[in-house]
């Protein structure tokens, strides 16, 4: 039996950045790397069920796929038009069609396992009929609607988008598609640039509600051309009073109540659209051991790989047999 005690067990690891997922997928296939983390869909559904390239599957406490809006577009200010384009995508069908139906549709910003997450938050199911009647309305008062829909240069990015697309056409809402290189896109939110309208938008793994306050408080909203870590530009009096109260309360029961708050507040005004559930898999040689294994300081059980940094595993506690 092989008995190991001082953490760290490897003597050294080397990192490799290829921001393709089917070449690191290759990478690992082909012996060029010993693990690799994804949240490719395609790609954990083909290894999944590699027995020669295990599987660690992270499904709590991770991102939640959604769209951002830009919250001071005054035709994203209004309610209407924002619960019209939620109620006019088919969750599980953009899964299905986009990610071969490995995925769980998301109903709110929490993820599984989070402090907040509830199964039924309130949020409006899909129905297109209602979707267009509402988009029918608003353009009667206030002329046609164009959106433009940003999204980086990733192809799994690029068909979202039309799906999307396609999906508020059929509302009657006019679609334009930009991709743009996902330093930009990610500055376009932080300084509300004009190009900013909606954007494919993925955020918020944690454990606990505090640790998105600064992403949803008012007080991170600043004005359009200054950087703001509240990209949307939201403004909830409700979400605000939430996030103040969660912040120092220490019973947990309370704590869990703000952050349900904060759900129920999302989904009755539809600030986002969430689309679903970020699933991480990390993939490995069978050589590697201890994934998922490392115990936590005082012995009492093992550290959660993942929670609040998806796709992380910790490493200390790994190592590897010939």
């Amino acid at each position: 039996m092989l008995f190991r005690s001082a953490y760290p067990y490897l003597d050294e690891i080397t990192f490799k950045v290829i921001p393709d997922s089917q070449v690191r997928k290759t990478a690992l296939e082909a012996g060029d790397l010993d693990m690799l983390s994804t949240s490719d869909a395609g790609v954990i559904l083909e290894m999944k069920d590699n027995a020669d390239l295990p599987t660690l599957l992270q499904a709590q406490y991770s991102e939640t796929n959604y769209i951002l809006l830009h919250l001071t577009k005054p035709y994203l200010a209004d309610k209407s038009v924002r619960c019209a384009l939620l109620q006019a995508i088919d969750k599980q069908d953009l899964i299905d069609t986009i990610d071969g139906g490995n995925g769980v549709p998301a109903n709110g910003p929490f993820s599984p396992g989070q402090e907040g997450y509830l199964e039924d938050n309130g949020s409006l199911p899909y129905d297109p009929a209602a979707a267009k009647a509402a988009i029918d309305a608003y353009e009667a008062a206030n002329g046609p609607l164009t959106i433009n829909y940003s999204t980086t240069t990733a192809s799994r990015s690029l068909q979202v988008a039309q799906y999307v697309q396609a999906a508020w056409g059929e509302i009657g809402v006019d679609v334009t598609i930009t991709q743009i290189e996902q330093s930009k896109l990610i500055n376009n939110a932080l300084f509300g640039d004009p190009a900013f309208d909606a954007f494919g938008w993925r955020n918020h793994a944690g454990l606990f509600v505090d640790s998105q306050y600064f992403w949803w408080h008012s007080s991170a909203a600043k004005d359009d051309g200054q950087l703001a870590l509240n990209f949307g530009r939201l403004r909830d009096p409700k979400i605000d009073a939430a996030l103040e109260a969660s912040r120092s309360e220490t019973d947990p029961d309370k704590r869990r109540a703000d952050a349900e708050t904060v759900n129920r507040q999302f989904a009755s005004e539809c600030w986002i659209i969430p689309t679903s559930y970020t699933q991480w898999g990390v993939i490995h040689n069978t050589s590697v051991n201890g994934i998922g294994q490392t115990v936590t300081p005082d012995g009492s059980g093992t550290l959660r790989d993942g929670a609040g940094f998806p796709g992380q595993v910790w490493l200390t506690g790994v190592f590897k047999t010939a």
